[in-house]
C-alpha cells in the first residue's frame, strides 16, 4: 500500500482494495458514540440489579465534509463516485470493505455505515461543483477480540 500525506485532511482507505479517498478540506466536526449495553435482570422482590452485558461498536459522524471544485470551476461528480466507491460491494465477500479512517494522528478500523451527498452549485451542464457530504463510521471489532455471550454482573 502507497503512502498517503495525511496531515491535515480526513482520509478513508480500503483495507481490501486498493481504493482510497482524501477530503482535501478538514472537517470543522468530528463526532462519536460509545454505548454499553446494561441488562436489567428478573428478580421476586427489590430493584432489579443490572449486568453488563457488551459494548456496542463505536460510531463516529462527521456531519460536514465538503467537496468543493468552485474554485476551479470543475465539477465534484468524479470525487462522489470515488467516495461511494468505498461502499460498493466486494464480490468475494458480499460486504462493502473495511476501512482505516485517519485524521490527525487517530485512527479508527471502521465500515462507511451511512453516507448522504447534498450536491450544491451547477454547471451548465447540471454537474455539481461543490457536495456536502456527511458520513456515519461504525467501528470494526479488532481482529482476535474475545467474543462471549455471557454477562458479567457487577
Amino acid at each position: 500500500m502507497a503512502m498517503l500525506d495525511t496531515a491535515g485532511t480526513l482520509v478513508l482507505i480500503s483495507l481490501e482494495t486498493p481504493d482510497s479517498f482524501i477530503f482535501e478540506l478538514f472537517p470543522h466536526t468530528i463526532q462519536s458514540t460509545d454505548h454499553a449495553n446494561w441488562e436489567a435482570q428478573d428478580i421476586s422482590r427489590g430493584t432489579k440489579p443490572l449486568f453488563y452485558a457488551n459494548g456496542e461498536p463505536r460510531k463516529i459522524s462527521v456531519p460536514e465534509c465538503w467537496l468543493d471544485g468552485t474554485g476551479t470551476n470543475q465539477p465534484v461528480n468524479d470525487s462522489i463516485d470515488k467516495l461511494r466507491a468505498l461502499k460498493n460491494e466486494i464480490p468475494k465477500t458480499g460486504a462493502p470493505p473495511a476501512l482505516l479512517a485517519i485524521w490527525g494522528d487517530r485512527q479508527q478500523r471502521c465500515v462507511m455505515e451511512d453516507v448522504m451527498i447534498e450536491e450544491q452549485f451547477f454547471t451548465p451542464a447540471g454537474n455539481p461543483l461543490r457536495a456536502r457530504v456527511t458520513l456515519q463510521l461504525t467501528e470494526l471489532q479488532e481482529e482476535g477480540e474475545a467474543v462471549s455471550s455471557t454477562a458479567t454482573p457487577i
